[in-house]
């Protein structure tokens, strides 16, 4: 799944497109460096207040026709499985963020304020409770 990787984040840099939030998280272009801490992400554990959780990777991939054994990724999803309840102090607490995770050239206030937003209203509707949480 690793070799896939590359073009997990180009789907996934692609889902946002030309959209405002990707035109302020990436201003100019989307980096080398960017990219890869992005393939670096996907396969990260989870931290701060996703610590006590599960990640899990599914991967579509669709099936070269010709009978030549290739596969193409055509889309994937990340999330994040929390099996146990847990208290205020190990859910209530911002989501580390900093300028390594993300790349040169990615503009770290934008991604901050973005993130935090879904964070905040993560921690608001799911709190501490066991589930499938991100």
């Amino acid at each position: 799944m690793q070799d896939d990787a590359s073009a997990m984040v180009e789907i996934q840099l692609s889902a946002f497109g030309t959209d405002i939030i990707n035109q302020l998280l990436y201003p100019g272009e989307i980096t080398k460096d960017a990219r890869e801490k992005a393939v670096h992400s996907l396969f990260s554990p989870p931290s701060g207040p996703r610590q006590n959780s599960e990640s899990l990777l599914v991967v579509a991939e669709l099936d070269d026709s010709s009978g030549g054994g290739q596969s193409e990724v055509i889309a994937f999803a990340k999330w994040c499985l929390r099996r146990q309840d847990v208290s205020e102090g190990e859910w209530n607490v911002e989501a580390p963020v900093s300028p390594d995770m993300l790349g040169e050239g990615s503009n770290i206030e934008v991604y901050k304020w973005f993130h935090e937003t879904l964070h905040r209203r993560t921690r608001m509707l799911v709190q501490g409770d066991a589930m499938l949480c991100e």
